[in-house]
Formats: C-alpha cells, sequence, structure tokens
C-alpha cells in the first residue's frame, strides 16, 4: 500500500500548484488536511535526498487511499532542513489511473483563524492630514525614515502562535508623475509611464517572530524602516523611484521563524489615507509647511 518516492522536486511552490505531476510513475497530489486516523510508513524526502525517514501520514479519499505528510514531522525538518519545514504532500495508491483533481486550498481552520485577525493604523489622524493635501515621502541615496511613518495596531491573533509581520511598499499605479504650476494653480499630474520597478524589498519588523500575545500588546512602530532611491543600497532600506506614487502594504504570516514565511498562512492588509508620492524634495509647499508643524506638535523636545 506504500511507495517510496525518490522524487526529483526543486521548489515547494512548483508543488503546491500542481493538481498533479504526471512524470511520477503514480499520481502525486498536494492537498489540505484530510481526515482519518493516524498511521506511519516510509517516504523519501523531495529533491536530492537520497534516504528516508518515518514519517506520520494519515487521510482517507473514497476507495483510494491518500496519504498526507503532517505537521507533526515540522520538528524533524525544521531542525535539520528549514526551507522545508512546511512541506506537505500526499501520496497516492499506485494506481497511475487515479486522478483526485482536488484543487489546493487552506484549511477551513487557516481561513478561519485569518479572517478574525484585525489590523488598525494607529496614527490615521496624522495621516489624514497629510492625505487631504498630498502627502509627499523624502527619498535619499542613504536612506531616510518615513514622516508620517506607520504604526499599527493588532487584534485577533491566536495568543500562543508565533507571527512574522512584514510591511512593503507596492505601486499605486503605472505611472510617473510631475508637480505642475500653472499661475494660480499647482496640482500634481501624470508625467508619462512608470520607470521598470527595483527588485522589491520588504521590511520585516524587528520583533518577528512573536507570539500573538506579544504583537497585541502594544502599537507596532515602523520608524526604524528607511526610504532610498539608491539601487544599488546594500543596507535592506526600501528602494522607491522619486515622483512614483506608492503605498504601504503589511502582512501578517503565522510562521515560527521568517525561513517558512512563503508557505505559511497569511493576512495582508493596506490603507488609503498612507499612499504617498516619493520625491527627493518637497513639491508642494503646503506638504512642507505641515510636515514642520506636525513634526513640533509630535515630537517637540526636538526643537527645544
Amino acid at each position: 500500500m506504500f511507495k517510496s518516492l525518490d522524487c526529483k522536486l526543486t521548489t515547494l511552490p512548483s508543488i503546491a500548484h500542481s493538481a498533479a505531476l504526471p512524470f511520477l510513475p503514480s499520481v502525486f497530489h498536494v492537498s489540505g488536511l484530510l481526515s482519518a486516523g493516524s498511521i506511519r510508513g516510509p517516504v523519501f524526502l523531495p529533491g536530492h535526498l537520497r534516504w528516508g525517514v518515518m514519517l506520520d501520514v494519515f487521510g482517507h479519499k473514497a476507495s483510494k487511499t491518500v496519504f498526507l505528510i503532517t505537521t507533526a514531522s515540522a520538528r524533524f525538518l525544521r531542525k535539520y532542513f528549514p526551507v522545508l519545514s512546511t512541506f506537505a504532500c500526499c501520496i497516492v495508491s499506485t494506481d497511475s489511473k487515479l486522478n483526485l483533481g482536488m484543487p489546493l486550498s487552506p484549511s477551513a481552520a487557516d481561513s478561519y483563524q485569518q479572517d478574525c485577525i484585525r489590523m488598525t493604523l494607529e496614527n490615521v489622524d496624522l495621516w489624514r492630514s497629510f492625505h487631504s493635501i498630498g502627502t509627499e515621502m523624502i527619498i535619499t541615496k542613504h536612506g531616510r525614515r518615513m514622516f508620517p511613518h506607520c504604526s499599527i495596531s493588532l487584534s485577533g491573533l491566536q495568543p500562543l502562535a508565533n507571527y512574522v509581520i512584514i510591511m512593503e511598499m507596492v505601486p499605486v499605479d503605472n505611472f510617473k508623475y510631475k508637480y505642475a504650476k500653472h499661475s494660480s494653480l499647482e496640482q500634481w499630474e501624470v508625467a508619462g509611464k512608470a520607470e521598470p520597478q527595483p527588485p522589491c524589498r520588504t521590511y520585516m519588523h524587528p520583533d518577528s517572530p512573536a507570539t500573538g500575545n506579544h504583537w497585541m500588546n502594544q502599537p507596532l512602530s515602523f520608524l526604524k524602516m528607511k526610504l532610498t532611491n539608491n539601487t544599488l543600497d546594500q543596507h535592506g532600506h526600501i528602494i522607491l523611484h522619486s515622483m512614483h506614487r506608492y503605498c504601504p502594504r503589511f502582512h501578517v504570516i503565522q510562521a515560527d521563524s521568517p525561513y517558512t514565511v512563503r508557505w505559511c498562512p497569511f493576512k495582508t492588509f493596506s490603507f488609503a489615507e498612507t499612499t504617498f508620492t516619493a520625491v527627493t524634495a518637497y513639491q508642494n509647499p503646503k506638504v512642507q509647511i505641515h510636515q514642520k508643524y506636525s513634526e513640533v506638535i509630535s515630537n517637540p523636545l526636538l526643537f527645544i
């Protein structure tokens, strides 16, 4: 009933998004958690590892036996092969005609847990005051902190589960802008097609990974994150193009390690009020005045 598969599989995403892999002697299928009791069987790990281990497998589908490697094996995999710690696959009986055709989807429990997560923008009034006049964010070669910076609160997390919080900057559209001055009228206008975006970089909150209790205990500040226009930056700053519009996007990922976030349940949030235009110098005088005033109000000790 069991079969040891010595697979040549390079990346987990290629497994996870395939309904069936025809190059194996029997159907190899990926699916969500199936029902039934727990049994044990010999299974070879994918890739170039030429040896087998005993992994917990279970599940049953109609008259055909389907076996799923469960996360009970994660301790072993995480210890020796961190990148495989969330590996999950099904091994089907040797009947090569079997075609389950089951789509890969998060388990009902994962979907419910992610739907319960809520995120709130803490300094929303400050962001809205800038948004009303058109937020501009200074970027420099050596990196510049955001003002306003992003501060968020989380609720609905599982208290004892670990989470990784990631922030990225997403282009709002496919245009480049210019600040045009026409007699008494000054406004942003489309100046052409957007430049090709640099490789996407993300900023992981320095407390990651941490328990749900930790994240829900206090607001999370992204004050230390810096923006740069230096495409050769080696300091991990977020690379943006000047005169392009962006919006911060946040990912709440249930994961024990930053190395496993790619295959873990997650939920994404963004706030329209945080949209901004990246600039090397303020274009709208109103934004510069408002920025100076807001900095004094936010932290008056800096100006004593």
